[in-house]
């Protein structure tokens, strides 16, 4: 989160205030999340949270870890927007394939928002 999640979702909002959007990003705990015109009626919010799953019993993962009863579960870094969960996990993106997904998202919701209005 610190090393990539962090640094990506802030030069997102660097350059969108740029373009004199107003932009942040809020950080607590196991979650960040990135706020664009969070007052407007077009406000858009990409977070990531840290989950935390345990791993299923039937897991043919196996590590010297685990065997040592030390590694029962596994994280997810999981994308929320404002409708919830998206249901992916961005673990192990690069700090650019991060900005892409943000970025991404950020145009759907522009695409939906106009769709809706049209």
């Amino acid at each position: 989160m610190d090393e990539t999640a962090r640094p990506a979702l802030e030069d997102v909002a660097e350059e969108l205030r740029k373009r004199d959007l107003l932009a942040d990003v809020d950080v607590r705990d196991d979650r960040i999340r990135l706020r664009v015109a969070p007052d407007a009626p077009e406000a858009f919010g990409y977070g990531i949270r840290m989950r935390r799953y345990d791993l299923p019993s039937y897991s043919f993962i196996e590590s010297a870890a685990r065997r040592r009863h030390e590694a029962d579960h596994y994280y997810r870094a999981e994308v929320f927007l404002a409708e919830g969960s998206q249901d992916y996990d961005v673990m192990g993106f690069s700090k650019e394939e991060l900005i892409q997904d943000v970025l991404s998202q950020y145009d759907r919701h522009f695409q939906f928002l106009h769709a809706a209005g049209a």
